[in-house]
Parts: C-alpha cells; sequence; structure tokens
C-alpha cells in the first residue's frame, strides 16, 4: 500500500494531486490512500487552512473514479486517539506526527508493507532529521520511499546543490536497509507548475479550470472558497448530505471547538454518520444542532423537554475537537446560558437519539440555528 499524505487545501487535478496518484496507482500497488492532513505539525500553519472535513470533501470528489484509491480520515483518528483523557489545553498543544499515524496504521494491518509517497522537498526533510521520529518512520514504512519531482524542478535539480543532497540522504538511508531498490526517484509527466497555493490566490476561471477538476471547482463555487469568497453573490450552501441548507454569503466558517459527550454518545455519532454517508461525525452533530433548532421540530426535541436522567451525567465523558461553525457554536452557548446547565449538549443529542434518525439526519431545506 503507498501512502500519500497531503494537505488538499485544495487537492489539484491531473497537474497535481489527482496524477500523482494515477501515477503510483499504475506502479502495481494494491491500494493507494490519500491522508489529508487533520492537524499540522506547524504551530504557525493551524488553523489557516480550509476545515478537514473540507478538504476530506474535496479528496472524495477528486479521486472518487480512480481505481484502487481510497481518501482516508486516518490522520483524525490518530489524533483523536492521542487526545482522549487530556483537557482542552492540553489538546491544542497535541502534536501527532507521521509516525505516530504509522504506528497505528502498522498496528491495524500488520501484514501490510506501505509505502510513502513524497515530493524531493520534503523527503529531504524527513531524510535531513527534521520530522519527528525519523528513524522510526523509515523502518516502519521498511525503508520503502517514492520521490516524485515537480516540472519546476526538471530544469534545475538535476545539477545542482538539491540534487547532490537528495542523492546523499537517498544513499544515506538505502545504505541501513542494504536494499538499493528501497527508495526510488520518479518523474511524473503529467505534473505541472500547479499548486494548491496558486490555486486559492486564483479568482480568474480559465487558470482554475486548468488546476482543478471539474468537481472540485464547482464545490469550491459552491462553497465560495479561497479568493472566490467575496466574489460570490448570495446562494444555498448545503451541509451535507440530507442536512440543512443555510442561506448565506459565503461558506460556514468552521472552527475546531471541544465538545464532551458521553462515550455511548460518540459511538451513535460516529455510527450514524457511517450509516447515513456524513463525512464525520462533526456533521453528525452539526445535523443534531440543526434539528433540535428547528421552530417546527417535533416537541420531543425541544431542550426544555429532554429526558435526561441523572445518571446519564455520570457516565465516563470523552472530550474531542469537531468542527461546527459560527452560527452553531453561537446557538450552542446561548442555550447554555438559557438553561444554565452544562449538560446541554448531551441532553441535545440524547434527545436526538431517542428520536427517528431520519428525523435527525434526512432533514431538508432547514432554517439555520
Amino acid at each position: 500500500m503507498c501512502l500519500f499524505g497531503t494537505s488538499a487545501d485544495p487537492p489539484t487535478g491531473q497537474g497535481g494531486h489527482l496524477g500523482i496518484a494515477q501515477h503510483l496507482v499504475s506502479m502495481d500497488f494494491d491500494e493507494v490512500r490519500i491522508l489529508p492532513v487533520y492537524s499540522h505539525m506547524f504551530g504557525s500553519k493551524r488553523g489557516k487552512q480550509a476545515p478537514f472535513e473540507t478538504r476530506l470533501e474535496m479528496c472524495q470528489l477528486l479521486f472518487k473514479d480512480v481505481p484502487n484509491v481510497v481518501v482516508s480520515d486516518a490522520e483524525r483518528i490518530c489524533f483523536e486517539k492521542a487526545s482522549q483523557g487530556l483537557g482542552e489545553e492540553e489538546i491544542s498543544s497535541l502534536r501527532v506526527g507521521t509516525a505516530d499515524l504509522l504506528y497505528m496504521l502498522t498496528q491495524h494491518q500488520p501484514d501490510v508493507d506501505f509505502t510513502l509517497a513524497l515530493g524531493t522537498d520534503t523527503y529531504i526533510d524527513l531524510a535531513s532529521g527534521k520530522w519527528k521520529r525519523t528513524e522510526d518512520i523509515f523502518r516502519m514504512v521498511g525503508y520503502r520511499i517514492i520521490i516524485f519531482r515537480r516540472k519546476e524542478e526538471d530544469n534545475v535539480v538535476n545539477n545542482d546543490e538539491k540534487e547532490q543532497l537528495l542523492q546523499k540522504r537517498i544513499a544515506q538511508w538505502q545504505l541501513i536497509n542494504a536494499t538499493q531498490s528501497s527508495i526510488r526517484v520518479i518523474d511524473i509527466p503529467t505534473l505541472t507548475e500547479v499548486s494548491s497555493s496558486a490555486v486559492r490566490k486564483s479568482t480568474d476561471e480559465t487558470a482554475l479550470r486548468a488546476m482543478l477538476t471539474n468537481d472540485v471547482l464547482e464545490y469550491i463555487t459552491h462553497n465560495q472558497m479561497y479568493a472566490l469568497s467575496d466574489r460570490q453573490a448570495d446562494k444555498d450552501v448545503v451541509d451535507g448530505p440530507g442536512c440543512t441548507k443555510i442561506q448565506k454569503k459565503k461558506m460556514p466558517a468552521y472552527k475546531e471547538v471541544p465538545l464532551t459527550l458521553t462515550q455511548i454518545q460518540w459511538q451513535w455519532l460516529e455510527d450514524m454518520a457511517t450509516k447515513h454517508k456524513l463525512s464525520s461525525m462533526s456533521k453528525a452533530v452539526r445535523c443534531c444542532i440543526n434539528c433540535v433548532a428547528l421552530e417546527d421540530a417535533a416537541d420531543s426535541l425541544s431542550l426544555t423537554e429532554t429526558t435526561f436522567e441523572s445518571e446519564q451525567a455520570e457516565q465516563q465523558s470523552i472530550t474531542k475537537q469537531v468542527e461546527l461553525s459560527t452560527e452553531h457554536q453561537s446557538w450552542l452557548e446561548t442555550k447554555q446560558t438559557e438553561n444554565n446547565n452544562e449538560h446541554v449538549v448531551q441532553k441535545m443529542i440524547q434527545s436526538c437519539m431517542e428520536t427517528d434518525e431520519y428525523t435527525v439526519f434526512g432533514i431538508k431545506d432547514a432554517k439555520a440555528p
């Protein structure tokens, strides 16, 4: 299995991410797994990317028709496992890196031979020891690395210091493994100068069409993302399959916030997200908020009438990070103040658990909370 980690902010088309994945598939891997970055290792980059769910959804659109390519939220799962039992302050400073992810994957699939796919600069950083637990990373993938070059490197890399450093770092780690073919440098013919940063800055539709697939461009345009955000007219923004339609000028400003629920409630949200094909538990939480907030919702969904036994609050509570819009956060804060009850969120989820699930996750054209 080949692992291709990327920020995917946004994922680019044939000249970028899509072309790389297709080439990796052609190298006879049983699976190429796309791993969008969940929480960046560098604090300076945290909070500056589009929400994880958004990037995950764009990857799913980009690779949906490519055989043997799987988009995975393994980085989020790894982060949530590492953050269990931690307080809000500890979670905000938590760093979960590639070594942690590889350990989780190798424990889950011990019989799989993993290979990492990296760009030239990224590999040099790894091999130079700039990453956390460099040696462990090489060991857990059996020293198997695919290094791909970008087109802009073609005329400047081959004879310069970067190329010499690259070859030096390859030799350094191949000697450890004594397998000369374990680290390979490949040239991908479809790669161009396209970059995610260029996409984020551009409002030129012709340029964007050259850098993105139609599905991803439509997603970005529909949700008014990046440089397009200030140019779009009012439109309906759909917050996922069967959840809600919100009249907004801009894409909802999702932000990670800590949410404390019981273990049973987290498991229910995960099960519902899977069953109703939502991209994450965060989206399931937002559906619950939308459902409870509806003016015409069933009486059984009213916070003031929710049955919430005292023993419910005594169950083991777990705090996780979820992505909520500003509107969702404000609504929750208001309800907590009105009810003077720290268990409002748990009561809300419990209310939804006691309601027909298709009422909660099948809402159409709902009003924003």
